[in-house]
């Protein structure tokens, strides 16, 4: 009977709401819309929570990592107790990175420089790539060439780990080709400076260098996602940081997680052509879907979107597409924009290579993914996962091989 609320079918499992909607996106659980809101099958509820017991008792647990890093509550979130909207206000990536690796607060002025063996061996193997590559594709193959030439990679020590780390975010910006070369723009030697050509061809103005660099702060961590769920498990078991990053590349490269933003250009891209109502129309009469709207951490809107979308307009860009697209989906009832939307916007409005949204997510997290490894590296997490069993139980599956077999 599907009768129970969601605060009803989350106290059944013992979660939160949020953990409640995840089950239900990765096909868990089923969720029934009302008219009185959103209403679960009590007995597949039920059975979901007899099998987490089971597993529990059995000696699996949830993977429960303890991070100093990232903390998410009453839709904010923070780095190391500091709101990560406000440190993104006032501070560059480098900055920022010293504060989620080592908890110093400096101005981000260390050697952010690609050491040139590693940088060789990155464009020689990208050599062979095709120029419409996109930016994450081209990095997989970066790190992988970086780290067959770095003798320090097995060094665990927090001050190679994070001169490693360095060396390779610059690397995998230096690999990027260049958009295009413009005169003009910030003098800076800063990571978001050194990125805007290789992404836009526009020259950079000091407003929209700082809206790259505000991206980047606010993707560098966003506590246990799914990519940093992957490294962080790779650097619990040893992993170097390079294949520390490469795994969290592997993770985060589908399309319901960093590739998401690229889902959401093309429409804003129709939105501009003919207008919201017939790109969103033409959308859904394909099968589509409207993506970059709605989170589970943040109901009532994510806080990176409503950021960066501000820092956009602080540029002077054409925003008449995204606004169209926005004004559309509210009066729809579509939850709040989410981060992915903005990144679309970014790129959109600056005329981005292919890949753009993508490449600045996955970019920014990889500094994420390091503060992650460190933290494993200085106190290794010991856990073991088990999987939560919804198949036949030992004799139930005997009539069914029998009945395959003729």
């Amino acid at each position: 009977m599907i009768n129970l609320t969601v605060e009803e079918a989350a106290a059944v499992l013992g979660v939160k709401p949020a953990t409640l909607y995840a089950y239900v996106s990765r096909g868990r659980l089923t969720r029934v819309r009302t008219p009185e809101g959103s209403r679960f099958d009590a007995a597949e509820v039920e059975r979901l929570a007899r099998s987490s017991r089971r597993a529990l008792a059995a000696g699996g647990a949830p993977v429960g990592f303890a991070s100093e890093l990232t903390f998410i509550e009453g839709g904010r979130y923070y780095y190391r107790g500091v709101d990560a909207v406000a440190l993104s206000r006032s501070a560059g990536l480098e900055e920022v990175t010293g504060w989620l690796w080592e908890a110093v607060r400096d101005d981000g002025s260390g050697p952010w420089e690609a050491p040139p063996g590693p940088l060789r061996a990155a464009g020689a193997a990208c050599a062979a790539l095709q120029p419409s590559t996109s930016p994450t594709d081209r990095w997989k193959l970066a790190v992988a060439a970086a780290s067959s030439v770095d003798p320090l990679r097995h060094d665990r020590a927090p001050a190679t780990v994070t001169a490693i780390a360095r060396g390779l975010v610059a690397t995998l910006v230096e690999v990027l080709p260049v958009a295009a070369q413009r005169a003009g723009g910030p003098a800076s030697r800063s990571l978001a400076t050194r990125l805007w050509p290789r992404l836009s061809p526009l020259p950079a103005t000091a407003a929209q260098v700082a809206c790259l660099d505000a991206a980047l702060v606010l993707l560098a961590d966003h506590e246990i996602a799914a990519s940093t769920l992957a490294a962080r498990t790779a650097a619990a078991v040893g992993a170097d940081p390079y294949a520390v990053v490469l795994t969290g590349m592997s993770a985060a490269g589908g399309p319901l997680h960093a590739g998401n933003s690229l889902r959401v250009r093309p429409i804003l891209a129709d939105t501009a052509r003919f207008g919201a109502p017939a790109a969103l129309g033409d959308l859904l009469g394909r099968g589509g879907q409207l993506h970059g709207f709605g989170h589970p951490l943040y109901p009532d809107g994510d806080p990176r979107a409503a950021e960066l979308l501000d820092r956009l307009r602080s540029t002077g860009a054409d925003m008449d597409a995204v606004d169209a697209l926005l004004q559309l989906a509210a009066a729809r009832g579509t939850p709040p924009p989410n981060v992915d939307l903005a990144l679309a916007a970014l790129a959109h409005t600056h005329l981005m290579i292919p890949g753009a949204s993508e490449a600045i997510f996955v970019l920014a997290r990889t500094v994420g993914w390091i503060g992650h490894a460190l933290e494993e590296y200085t106190r290794r997490s010991q856990f073991r996962v088990r999987a939560t069993y919804m198949g036949p139980r030992p004799g139930e599956e005997r009539g069914a091989i029998r009945s395959a077999a003729t």
